[in-house]
């Protein structure tokens, strides 16, 4: 029902030892007399190869990167999607590894296609139209597409995938989140290399991207990248050590839409399952965290000037709020359609040197779509969203091990995302919408992982199992070295 949710294979659910005709490459050449050297040259490249898309997609989200290769920038947008659909290709046809593309993907596709064909009617010119939405969309929608699908076939060959993600990860956001704190104590290099935001006199950073909501929302995504193995098994003292420093780093980008959207579902539920373990541990780490967050805040106040404005006097939300009220004429003249891919509605011209605070940008994504694609790209959003919704609560509830922890970070994400849309455009965004898309690929079942997973069905059950998790792990049955299955 999710996005990328596993789709049944009857031939998957026989007995793994045995071989038929329709058996992928990697279960031939796990029973093979010699796995280990037949296999590097074809799993191993394979999965290399997805790993390389998704860290692809996770440097080139820093600014820097873009940068350095000036006028060119605009091709990684389309380098990326070309990798992953020829990755996903070479599983499918040469080593027969399924695509798992289920009803999600289609409504997005659909939801693509409308855009089209709105952009077509609003403004009845076809070449600018297409290269238009063709040239935004491919941000928004087909990388996230083509990533997931590839990082869910490389999930099905082997799940040490998930381990080397979240590793680059956890990497690429430490360093970021580390010139944020550079540019909070203003570290010269920090702000120079990094183009960092100062308007109306209250400075704020964004570390290694182009905004602070982005730097908030790596620090929610660092949280629970430490921190969803709670859902299993207790936390090592170095994962605590993590989520309290990525806490701070979505503290210090003082977007304080990300406050209430990351703390919310980033914090709260962390401390929530760790209260179901242990009451006493949970308030010692509870008191802990919320001290090391206050401390700075109290020693560095004029630092934290702007995440401490009070809404009455916020000249962001006033702007916004008069931003919104230009949809109502716009609805009015095209309700269905909307007025076509307007990219000046979703991102700022000089976002690098100047807040979005201007009319031009309407920073909140639901009135985004329903303004240029009509209440048509309003409906199918809805039915995306609720099929994400419901489809990754089945797959949480039913999943253990590590799928799991990654099916936990993308439901936590996802909310995150609905909540942050309230007040920007959030998927637009790359940081954001590539690691929902990395969740959403790697918490994807190995077919292994399947022949065990116990199938849940309606939303409610799913709900009542994610909050009554078994904490099982995957039955490991003994098997000889020439049929043990590869994943």
């Amino acid at each position: 029902m999710g996005i990328f949710s596993p789709a049944p294979y009857p031939h998957r659910r026989q007995d793994p030892t045995l071989t038929t005709g329709t058996d992928s490459v990697f279960e031939k050449i796990a029973r093979s007399k010699d796995p280990a050297n037949r296999m590097y040259s074809s799993k191993k490249g394979l999965m290399l190869w997805g790993l390389f898309n998704a860290v692809f997609a996770i440097l080139f989200t820093i600014v820097k990167l873009r940068g350095f290769i000036g006028g060119f920038a605009w091709t990684i947008d389309f380098v990326l999607p070309v990798s992953c659909l020829l990755h996903v290709m070479s599983g499918a046809l040469l080593f027969k590894l399924p695509i798992r593309f289920t009803i999600t993907g289609f409504v997005c596709i659909v939801f693509y296609a409308w855009m089209l064909v709105s952009g077509l009617l609003v403004n009845h010119d076809i070449g600018r139209t297409l290269l238009n939405t063709m040239g935004w969309q491919t941000i928004f929608l087909l990388n996230y597409i083509t990533l997931a699908l590839s990082l869910d076939q490389t999930v099905y060959c082997g799940p040490e995938i998930r381990t080397w993600v979240k590793r680059a990860l956890l990497i690429v956001m430490g360093i970021s989140g580390l010139v944020g704190v550079a540019q909070l104590l203003g570290v010269g290099f920090a702000r120079r290399f990094f183009e960092s935001m100062d308007n109306t006199g209250m400075f704020r950073p964004n570390g290694a991207t182009d905004y602070p909501s982005q730097l908030g929302f790596q620090g929610f995504a660092g949280m629970l990248l430490c921190a969803a193995p709670i859902i299993r098994r207790d936390l090592k003292w170095i994962e605590w050590l993590g989520f309290g420093f990525f806490g701070m780093v979505l503290l210090i980008a003082q977007y304080r839409s990300m406050y209430y959207a990351g703390f919310l579902t980033g914090f709260v539920p962390i401390m929530v399952f760790q209260f179901k373990r242990n009451k006493t541990t949970g308030m010692v780490i509870l008191m802990t965290i919320i001290s090391a967050l206050i401390i700075p805040i109290i020693l560095f106040p004029k630092k934290f000037e702007y995440g401490l404005r009070p809404a009455t006097n916020d000249p962001a939300l006033m702007a916004r709020q008069q931003s919104w009220r230009q949809i109502e004429p716009i609805l009015s003249v095209r309700p269905w359609t909307g007025i076509g891919a307007d990219p000046n509605l979703m991102l700022s011209a000089q976002i690098t040197a100047t807040d979005k605070w201007s009319s031009t940008s309407l920073d909140n994504f639901y009135f985004m779509v329903v303004t240029c694609f009509g209440y048509t790209g309003a409906i199918l959003t809805a039915i995306i969203l609720l099929l994400l919704l419901g489809g990754i609560s089945m797959r949480l509830a039913q999943s253990e091990g590590e799928a799991k922890e990654w099916s936990f970070m993308s439901l936590m994400c996802l909310i995150c995302i609905l909540l942050f849309s309230l007040t920007g455009n959030t998927l637009v965004y790359q940081p954001v919408g590539f690691f929902f898309t990395c969740c959403l690929g790697l918490s994807s079942l190995t077919w292994r992982e399947e022949l065990s997973v116990s199938k849940v069905t309606g939303i409610l059950v799913s709900i009542r199992r994610i909050f009554s998790p078994s904490h099982k792990a995957y039955p490991r049955q003994p098997q000889s070295r020439s049929t043990r299955p590869i994943s």
